[in-house]
């Protein structure tokens, strides 16, 4: 996470450095609101992949940048340290990081957006290793 900053300003955080452009956070009584004053839908669903079991993959064929408001209920991050929350938000991690494997939350929190995650077969580039070696390194 290379140029990640945070400025914490009491219930309030700007987080930037991310694919995700700036994410302003509000905590409330329901879980963590995040404020993207500009995303594109490519990184939107970036982020929500972190969020799944799967990768989410952008088909609206939108194009260029939105504001998006996005509540994410508190059940969705409990437990999750908080440098895990802090990938999830800017989309740098992996998929399934977060222990609501059902994606349940998140499927609610998409709708809320107008938008719809929905769930198919399709190619994903993957990466398998068969074999490792450790070659011992001079101390």
């Amino acid at each position: 996470m290379g140029n990640v900053r945070i400025n914490n300003d009491g219930g309030r955080a700007t987080i930037s450095g991310g694919p995700t452009g700036i994410v302003h956070t509000t905590g409330g009584p329901s879980g963590l609101q995040l404020h993207m004053a500009k995303i594109t839908m490519a990184a939107l669903a970036g982020m929500l992949t972190q969020f799944m079991d799967r990768p989410v993959i952008n088909a609206t064929d939108l194009k260029g940048n939105y504001q998006v408001t996005l509540d994410l209920p508190s059940d969705l991050m409990n437990g999750m340290p908080a440098a895990q929350k802090l990938t999830a938000i800017l989309g740098l991690g992996s998929y399934g990081m977060v222990p609501d494997t059902s994606g349940a939350a998140i499927f609610q929190a998409v709708k809320g957006l107008g938008l719809e995650l929905k769930s198919r077969k399709d190619f994903v580039e993957t990466i398998i290793v068969d074999h490792m070696e450790k070659t011992p390194t001079a101390n």
